[in-house]
């Protein structure tokens, strides 16, 4: 549901946009759905093997994985960052851990969401970042 509407929503988009969009849906679905995006991620309930699941997960992180500057590389760093970034946000945003630094209000919480995620940006962008030098 998450990766399919987002996918689809944004294919007109430079990547650096469409990495802040495909950011932007993963937290928003998360604070919308805290149980299903909590389901989503407990390995001691689903099995992460199964390859249905792997297959319905698959395309969200392989656009990640481009829209990153990774080409679609899934082990790429850039990969990994792009996801623990939203990833990490939306799990403390939804388990109370960031009331006193982000506003309550969606639509204001949203617009500092994505001024971390801009802030972010240079990153995928630093060759240095993606072949580990520096």
């Amino acid at each position: 549901m998450l990766a399919r509407g987002t996918i689809t929503a944004y294919p007109e988009l430079e990547p650096r946009d469409r990495l802040l969009a495909i950011g932007g849906a993963y937290l928003r679905f998360a604070m919308e759905e805290p149980k299903i995006f909590r389901l989503m991620f407990s390995d001691d309930i689903l099995d992460m093997t199964d390859t249905d699941l792997k297959a319905a997960a698959e395309p969200i992180l392989e656009q990640t994985a481009i829209a990153a500057g990774a080409g679609g590389d899934l082990s790429d760093p850039r990969t990994l960052l792009a996801w623990s970034i939203v990833h990490g946000l939306a799990t403390l945003a939804i388990d109370n851990q960031l009331a006193t630094l982000v506003p309550v209000e969606p639509a204001d919480r949203a617009k500092r969401f994505e001024g971390i995620l801009r802030f972010a940006l240079p990153l995928f962008m630093e060759k240095k970042f993606c072949d580990g030098s520096g």
